[in-house]
């Protein structure tokens, strides 16, 4: 698309598009037609019953540029781990289509100077600046705590836009934020200090987002606790990431006759995992050990669901491996390959059980 000329609206489009341009300005009117097509019941979260601790809705005018503040201290990025990886297409939508009136407004609380400090739109704001605008339509909102402010934003960003990648790590960056300001208290290092930060942890994810998975909440709650107790307290594998480097680290390295592979804990995959492992072996090779790792545990008793779901593993896959693998580790009647096939033991993943499974030594299975 060219940038460079921008195909004109028509004259019903610049009722709701604001054309952007260097000089240009909101005008009275542009803040009335924002208004007449708002609807205050549909946005809860922002102006009714379900808005979050500390934010109180005040008014929505139009602010020149100088006198809003995208980059203060306290928002320097603080709600986002990086920069919103959308901001060229956002940018290059504005300008081609105009600025829309059907949106939100960009979203600022008032500080006692005057100045505004932007809590939801600096993509926005950053874009209407360097092209050139002169003032901009926001909706104020009463001074604010930096935690509150931060809940906010970071619920905004989650609330109006795909759920992504990025999120998950703005949410966690926040978590870490609360932690650190005492909103969240830290907790010694036992059993209720941990209950007491999971508790805890678990509310502020509520009062963000509803739109985490079991896994997203669990590593956060697991890196609250780390942060909170000072103790890392549970080793996780999303999606098995880390756990190959976790044998390296432990002296658990492949040799000419021996070879160790991190899997995990999915009775289903295991057996074509198994499969295409003895496929890709030399003939030097005499043994494959496979070692589960547990993924994300439950943040909530992470020590039973080690114990039933990995250090179990064994015992659960048995009944499947004898009727699954065989048929595929031979090929009438003959074994495809020398090379044995064993599940090894697995990863210890929870330092409280750590005075039986040390946190560095695999805990093999009870048939090796």
């Amino acid at each position: 698309m060219n940038m460079m000329n921008p195909v004109p609206l028509t004259t019903e489009e610049e009722k709701l598009n604001v054309v952007v341009k260097n000089g240009g300005l909101f005008t009275e009117a542009h803040l009335q037609t924002l208004e007449r097509l708002r609807n205050f019941d549909a946005h809860p979260k922002i102006y009714g019953s379900q808005t979050s601790k500390g934010v109180k809705y005040s008014n929505t005018t139009i602010a020149n540029i100088k006198d809003v503040d995208a980059n203060n201290t306290f928002f320097n990025q603080l709600a986002r781990v990086g920069v919103n990886p959308l901001m060229k297409e956002i940018r290059e939508d504005i300008y081609v289509n105009g600025y829309s009136l059907v949106e939100l407004p960009i979203m600022v609380m008032k500080t006692k100077s005057g100045q505004y400090k932007i809590l939801e739109g600096r993509t926005r704001f950053k874009i209407l600046q360097g092209l050139g605008m002169k003032n901009v339509i926001v909706d104020v909102f009463d001074e604010m705590s930096d935690a509150d402010a931060l809940r906010f934003a970071v619920s905004m960003n989650t609330l109006k836009k795909p759920f992504g990648k990025a999120d998950f790590y703005d949410i966690k960056k926040a978590i870490m934020n609360l932690i650190e300001w005492g909103e969240i208290p830290s907790q010694p290092n036992t059993e209720e200090g941990k209950q007491k930060l999971t508790e805890s942890i678990i509310y502020e994810l509520n009062l963000i987002t509803t739109k985490l998975s079991e896994n997203q909440v669990n590593l956060i709650v697991f890196s609250g606790i780390e942060k909170g107790t000072g103790v890392s307290s549970v080793n996780s594998f999303p999606n098995g990431v880390g756990s190959q480097e976790w044998l390296t680290k432990n002296g658990y390295v492949d040799t000419r006759e021996i070879k160790y592979v991190a899997v995990s804990n999915i009775i289903a995959k295991l057996p074509m995992v198994m499969v295409n492992n003895l496929k890709k072996v030399s003939s030097d090779v005499s043994e494959i050990r496979f070692v589960v790792n547990g993924g994300v545990l439950d943040a909530k008793n992470p020590a039973k669901d080690w114990l039933t779901k990995v250090l179990a593993f064994d015992e659960l896959f048995k009944n499947y491996e004898d009727s699954w693998i065989d048929a595929r580790f031979t090929e009438n009647s003959k074994r495809k390959s020398d090379t044995k096939v064993k599940l090894w033991g697995a990863i210890p993943q929870v330092k409280d059980l750590e005075d039986k499974y040390p946190m560095d030594t695999i805990v093999k299975f009870k048939h090796n």
